[in-house]
């Protein structure tokens, strides 16, 4: 269980954003701030919880 998540956007880099937009890429998605697997990607890279981890979220945590 995830009590609480600590994002620090201050240690995302370019680099990151890269990685993530090639990751989507190769699902056939792209990247947005509005996507929502865009941002999922960010909160795990950010968090260092995998997306499947965060997926088991109680909706209005998720």
């Amino acid at each position: 269980m995830i009590d609480q998540l600590e994002l620090n956007l201050e240690n995302l880099t370019g680099r990151d954003i890269l990685a993530i937009d090639k990751e989507l890429r190769s699902r056939n998605s792209q990247f947005s701030v509005y996507d929502i697997e865009s941002q999922l990607l960010i909160v795990s890279r950010l968090s260092g919880i995998i997306p499947d981890e965060l997926e088991k979220m109680q909706a209005p945590d998720f």
